[in-house]
Parts: structure tokens; C-alpha cells; sequence
């Protein structure tokens, strides 16, 4: 695959990653493969600079889905040849500190940009101001950042059992979010907070997360919206 003959495979890249998440939810499990294995590939040989993480997300979700088809045998055949283990489900999915450094200069770079941009604070308004609407999340269609294939993994590692590596996936993925100003990304941040404190029983923490989730706890939020965390709650309390 020559890149110059791909001149968007960055918004391919985020589009694929829709692709699979709705087939993978859908139960469309077959037709989710070739997809996988295209994203996988398009990261590897077009995609620069490759993001190491993607592949071994997508990797991850190919051997799952395998599994899931009761291809047991194969699953673990690709495992051992992408992993070198057969058992997919120990895999380490977090970011290798060489990966994280390679990210760490562009962070540095965005978070002094936005404190040099900082205005100073204004004096207090005399007139009280109109309460604005409640906000859009809005997902980047440009480019698939790091920190969006971060959540994506963290939220499989839930679904898995895998707390503890999904929590270091959301933290890194928050500080990526805020540097690059993605509330999007964000919003699916705090939302994965929210479940991981229901599944420790932090019900307070729970509902802080999900109110953050859909912006009610800015002053961009609707108070029509508080009345649904109670509801929230008892419901995944239930099940």
C-alpha cells in the first residue's frame, strides 16, 4: 500500500474505528473481522506515524471476537502469533513508556499554548447572563487521536474485568482530552468513570461522573438533567 495513494487515511482510520464498534455492538461478529484486520493494516503500512496502541487494540478485539465465535483454537493460533502468549485475556493493553514518550512533546506543547492563550479574568458583569444551552460532546471527524483509541481500549478492558488498566488508560486519556480541547472525548472519559465507580460501589463518585458525562456540573448544564442520575444509578444497581 503506497501512503501518497491514500491522502485521508487518518479520517479512514476514524471511520473504521465507528465501523467495528457498531458491528462488534450489533453482534455482527464475522463482518467485524476483515474490518479489524483492515484497521490493523492501514495503521502498520500507511498510516504516519502508526499509533502502536491501535494495533494492539485491534489485535486484541480480533483474538476476542475469535472467541466469541467459538473459534477457540485459531483465537489462541493468533494470539500466539501476535502476543506471543495464547491467552489473549492477559494481554497488557497499556500505553509502553517509550509509546507515552513519543506523545509527551506535543502535550507539553498544546498545555503551555493554552495557558500563554489564558485571558485574564474580567470583571464581574453587573447584568446576570442568559443561561446558555446544554452543550454538544461533538466528536472529532478529522483525525483518530491517541487518547480516542485509549478510551475505545478502556472501555473493552471494563467489559473484560479489567479495571485496573482501564482506570490508567482514562487517565492518560483525560490529560490527551484536555490538551487537545476534545469534549468529546471527555464526555466518554467521565462516563467510563461513572461505570468503574458502580462496579466499586462508589455510588456518589458515580453520579458526579455521570453528571460531568453530560455536562451538568458546568454552567453549561440543564437542570433537567439531574433528575436522570438517580434513575441512572438504581437502574445499574439493579442489574
Amino acid at each position: 500500500m503506497d501512503p501518497e495513494s491514500w491522502p485521508q487515511v487518518s479520517r479512514t482510520m476514524l471511520h473504521l474505528d465507528s465501523l467495528a464498534t457498531s458491528l462488534l455492538t450489533q453482534g455482527y461478529l464475522i463482518q467485524s473481522l476483515p474490518v479489524l484486520v483492515l484497521w490493523d493494516v492501514l495503521n502498520t503500512c500507511v498510516c504516519t506515524p502508526s499509533l502502536p496502541s491501535l494495533s494492539r487494540y485491534a489485535r486484541f478485539l480480533h483474538c476476542q471476537t475469535l472467541r466469541r465465535l467459538n473459534m477457540t483454537t485459531l483465537a489462541n493460533r493468533q494470539s500466539l502469533l501476535l502476543f506471543q502468549q495464547t491467552d489473549s485475556t492477559r494481554i497488557d493493553l497499556t500505553p509502553h513508556p517509550d509509546e507515552l514518550a513519543q506523545y509527551e512533546e506535543d502535550v507539553v506543547q498544546r498545555e503551555q499554548m493554552k495557558a500563554a492563550a489564558t485571558p485574564a479574568p474580567a470583571a464581574a458583569a453587573t447584568e446576570t447572563p442568559e443561561a446558555p444551552e446544554a452543550p454538544v460532546f461533538a466528536l472529532t471527524t478529522d483525525k483518530l487521536q491517541v487518547h480516542r483509541v485509549w478510551i475505545q481500549t478502556a472501555r473493552s478492558c471494563i467489559d473484560e474485568g479489567h479495571v485496573g488498566v482501564a482506570k490508567t488508560l482514562l487517565v492518560e486519556s483525560s490529560r490527551h482530552a484536555v490538551a487537545f480541547e476534545d469534549e468529546g472525548s471527555m464526555a466518554m472519559v467521565h462516563e467510563l468513570n461513572g461505570r468503574i465507580a458502580l462496579l466499586e460501589g462508589d455510588l456518589p463518585t458515580a453520579a458526579e461522573a455521570l453528571n460531568k458525562s453530560m455536562g451538568t456540573n458546568s454552567s453549561s448544564g440543564c437542570g433537567w438533567q439531574r433528575p436522570l442520575i438517580p434513575f441512572l444509578l438504581k437502574c445499574f444497581v439493579e442489574i
